[in-house]
């Protein structure tokens, strides 16, 4: 008797019937499916993403240049009701920061009755729940990538997979343990990059998601782009770069609308996205022109005070070494505004990543820092990896789904070219930061995950061709 045959089992709904090693492969065949399921649910790896944040805000909780500052502004806002700063003893209004962030903290500390240092981990708890719904959303742009031309999503495995590649992103679950606005930058970034991509598959097809909705559908793309515009505005208050989105939508929406010879409803469509926006920052704009007698929709480029004298010059002289490129002057201008940007953007995105852990950095001489700090090598190398991983998987991931679902070419050319603008701004910058561009890994992960549903949809062709149906 075969000892897989169903039919030849003695008992019926039992296992009694088969061989020994028989009721073995069935025990390990049950035990895999049900763990299967068990990681195939959507909790589970928020659950893995929860311990992961919590073991960063507990054993490695970290401060930053701009802590103490968003700390003193939201405590002057919380008791008296100034958005101020402690110039020289005096309750002074600033600019110098959006109002995003402190007004975060100004919630967490009424809500907790404490202020600073006494309310930190209220406040990191708060950013693990945010940085999760982030997650999430990261799952659903990969949805949406992966939908055909029909509107139909994919197979699961890329939701699956987008959400596991999320909560297991060290770099951005690191910045839950530091008082920055980098966990709200990137929720409001991966919620604005839905609204668009779904403004962008409806300029093809207006019931794109939208069906049974009483809207019209020759504006649906117009009502998604002003929503998009909207949540811009609210990402802005918390980084004012932000606006980046925007460009880059606008850019693409323009190739669509060429295609189609339909420029008026490019008009309309960016005229929505930019007046979405505007009605967000339109109050903080006011509130500048009346205290500071300014009309100020983002924060001074300098972060300076009002009054306070920029040092332009030596800005831009500072430019010149901040990659430590020796005698970099405008007698090269190949070096000054293609190489060192180049080298620039190389640093920023193939970074460790380590600036909030404690550890050095340093790799290299191999042989000598392997004596002198074993541990220290290996996680800079190892985070290195995992960098070059992210990266990797999300040019990957575009790459398949441009060539494999052409319906989603637009969403990918959007993605694709907020990266590239948002690097090329950052070079710009007199101090550019690593972590100025972890508002891009949401991109990356949903284009990586890209790669599960090819192998997801392989994966089926192979067994229904050795498997057929009779």
């Amino acid at each position: 008797m075969d000892p897989f045959n169903l039919a030849g089992r003695q008992g019926t709904g039992h296992q009694g019937g088969l061989r020994p090693s028989a009721r073995s492969v069935f025990s390990i065949v049950r035990c895999v499916a049900r763990m299967k399921r068990i990681f195939s649910h959507p909790l589970t790896a928020l659950a893995a993403g929860l311990c992961l944040r919590l073991f960063f805000v507990l054993k490695f909780p970290a401060n930053s240049g701009d802590t103490a500052l968003y700390q003193q502004i939201a405590a002057n806002w919380l008791k008296h009701h100034v958005y101020a700063m402690d110039v020289g003893g005096t309750i002074t209004p600033v600019d110098l920061r959006m109002p995003g962030y402190p007004a975060f903290l100004s919630l967490i500390y009424a809500m907790t009755g404490r202020t600073g240092a006494e309310a930190r981990l209220w406040v990191m708890l708060a950013q693990i729940a945010i940085d999760l719904l982030a997650c999430l959303l990261i799952a659903r742009l990969a949805v949406l990538l992966a939908c055909n031309s029909e509107g139909i999503a994919a197979n699961p495995s890329v939701k699956r997979a987008a959400l596991w590649l999320a909560v297991l992103c060290p770099f951005t679950a690191n910045y839950t343990a530091v008082q920055l606005t980098e966990v709200f930058a990137v929720l409001w970034t991966v919620l604005a990059c839905n609204f668009i991509v779904i403004g962008l598959r409806r300029v093809e097809k207006p019931d794109f998601l939208s069906k049974g909705s009483h809207l019209r559908l020759r504006s649906s793309v117009n009502y998604t782009a002003f929503g998009a515009g909207l949540i811009v505005g609210l990402g802005t208050l918390f980084r004012p770069e932000t606006p980046l989105l925007l460009v880059a939508a606008a850019i693409v929406f323009c190739g669509l609308f060429l295609f189609l010879r339909s420029m008026g409803r490019w008009f309309s469509t960016s005229f929505a996205m930019a007046l979405g926006c505007l009605l967000i920052l339109s109050p903080w704009a006011l509130r500048n022109f009346v205290s500071l007698g300014e009309l100020q929709f983002l924060a001074p480029k300098n972060s300076n005070l009002p009054g306070e004298l920029v040092p332009h010059g030596f800005l831009a002289w500072e430019k010149t070494w901040l990659y430590r490129v020796r005698d970099c002057n405008a007698r090269h201008p190949l070096r000054t505004y293609i190489l060192l940007p180049a080298a620039r953007a190389f640093t920023i995105w193939f970074t460790p990543r380590i600036e909030l852990l404690p550890v050095s950095g340093n790799v290299f001489p191999l042989a000598q820092m392997r004596e002198d700090d074993p541990v220290d090598q290996e996680v800079t190398s190892a985070l290195f990896i995992l960098n070059l991983f992210y990266a990797g998987i999300g040019v990957w991931g575009a790459a398949w789904s441009w060539r494999s679902n052409p319906a989603t070419r637009p969403a990918l050319s959007f993605l694709v070219l907020f990266i590239l603008i948002r690097t090329a701004f950052l070079t710009t910058l007199e101090t550019p930061e690593p972590r100025y561009v972890l508002v891009c890994f949401p991109a990356l992960i949903a284009m990586g995950a890209q790669l599960f549903a090819g192998r997801s949809e392989a994966l089926q062709h192979r067994q229904r061709t050795e498997h057929p149906l009779p």
